[in-house]
């Protein structure tokens, strides 16, 4: 099965929120951590361009690009 491991040591531990949006803005994952390595299911994304956002306890956020091509 696809998935997509989002890996974050550099980020302070804490709470954080993963976000995972398609290119038009749409959440499509989302879940609360405190863990360094989270996996997203990808096996039933279609192949394109998503918005992996972190958003952290401080109020920060990062958004990375994620290409998925099977």
């Amino acid at each position: 099965s696809a998935q997509v491991t989002v890996v974050t040591k550099e980020i302070p531990s804490g709470s954080m929120k993963i976000i995972l949006s398609d290119i038009s803005g749409k959440e499509i994952f989302r879940e609360e951590t405190r863990s360094q390595q989270t996996v997203l299911p990808a096996e039933d994304l279609p192949n394109g361009i998503y918005c992996c956002t972190l958003q952290l306890s401080n109020g920060m956020c990062v958004t990375k690009k994620l290409v998925i091509s099977k």
